[in-house]
């Protein structure tokens, strides 16, 4: 039976899979706006955003392999005096997700907003 932490680290697994999946929609919306408007403004300002995207890109991969290693490092059985170095990755791990969900939303956001004048009004 799978630890609460092993169960929590299977869940930020599936946070950055969700993260992941909206780093590849927001890259292939550029690829859109490139393909349509090639007005040197515009690709500008969607550089940046590239930029960015392929930064959390980078991001995305190293707390994925921290909790790779992670991962492989809970399938053992924990010694009472790992119990305070496993709080103190695990309350890492949280701190990680947390801000990089924050800074996905921000970007998303500022994204979609750009986006929208794009985007013929329905």
């Amino acid at each position: 039976m799978p630890s609460n932490y092993q169960i929590e680290l299977k869940s930020l697994q599936k946070q950055l899979d969700i993260l992941q999946q909206e780093n590849i929609m927001m890259k292939n919306k550029i690829a859109e706006i490139i393909n349509n408007d090639m007005d040197s403004s515009v690709l500008e300002r969607v550089e940046i955003f590239l930029n960015s995207f392929i930064e959390k890109d980078a991001i995305l991969a190293l707390i994925r392999k921290e909790i790779a290693d992670e991962m492989k490092d809970a399938g053992y059985p924990q010694k009472e005096e790992n119990t305070g170095s496993i709080q103190l990755k695990q309350n890492s791990l949280r701190r990680d997700m947390d801000r990089m969900e924050r800074e996905f939303r921000r970007l998303r956001n500022d994204f979609d907003s750009y986006i929208a004048q794009f985007t013929p009004a329905a």
